[in-house]
């Protein structure tokens, strides 16, 4: 099994070459640069990534032609995540053993998570409700509503905190600029959309003519209408 590690930490690199070392047939190929991996993911073929850093998942590596593996894992410090970008597999605490995460990984036999006509929904939908495609908060919306229908918790509002961060780490910036890219986008939506398109999906919880919904509010009404709509429903088709 071929697996590439991207980290910059030298304890992480040396704790895994020891551990891929007592294991066997794995071989382990140690980077400390995204753009290395990137480089290396074009001209070659590997079966997992594993990697505590999250700008290599930023969407727009995704786009590019590289080999990407099928198999990607998170090494999350003792903070963590609850919620997971939608390319990775599994997260595991940097304070695991290395030797047992290896063993995880090879037990692995489920795939990346690949853009599909989920997140083409999405993208429509967003436009439809007049959400200008050139702002960041535009992606950040698209993105979060992902996270939200792949983990199922489309009731759960608490994790809008979490939704933030994983946002924040992906793209490299601050949770508050998300949070901020968010509220213009809802509100450039809200001052450019057509009233009957947003009162057809937001109804009697948000009215066109009112303030814009809040970050929440939007995010988790969008993702519920789509998981209506992927449940048989045209409504957003």
């Amino acid at each position: 099994m071929r697996i590439l590690l991207l980290t910059a930490d030298k304890i992480i690199t040396h704790t895994f070459l020891t551990a891929s070392e007592r294991i066997g047939d794995t071989e382990l190929v140690p980077l400390t640069r995204t753009e290395q991996a990137l480089e290396r993911l074009f001209r070659e073929p590997f079966d997992a990534l594993i990697t505590d850093q999250f700008g290599i998942l930023h969407p727009r590596f995704f786009e590019r032609p590289i080999l990407w593996p099928e198999l990607i894992f998170l090494l999350l410090g003792k903070s963590g995540i609850r919620l997971l970008p939608k390319a990775v597999t599994h997260c595991f605490s940097s304070s695991d053993d290395p030797e047992a995460i290896l063993r995880a990984v090879r037990s692995f036999s489920g795939g990346r998570m690949r853009r599909n006509d989920t997140d083409l929904t999405v993208s429509r939908l967003l436009q439809r409700l007049g959400t200008p495609v050139s702002l960041n908060g535009f992606d950040y919306l698209r993105d979060a509503i992902l996270l939200i229908l792949s983990h199922n918790c489309i009731t759960d509002v608490r994790l809008l905190a979490d939704i933030y961060g994983v946002i924040a780490a992906v793209y490299g910036v601050r949770m508050s600029a998300v949070e901020h890219a968010m509220r213009q986008a809802i509100d450039a939506a809200w001052g450019r959309g057509d009233a009957q398109t947003i009162d057809s999906f937001f109804g009697d919880t948000v009215h066109s003519e009112r303030a814009a919904p809040s970050n929440a509010a939007f995010l988790f009404r969008i993702a519920d209408q789509i998981q209506v709509g992927l449940r048989g429903r045209t409504h957003v088709d």
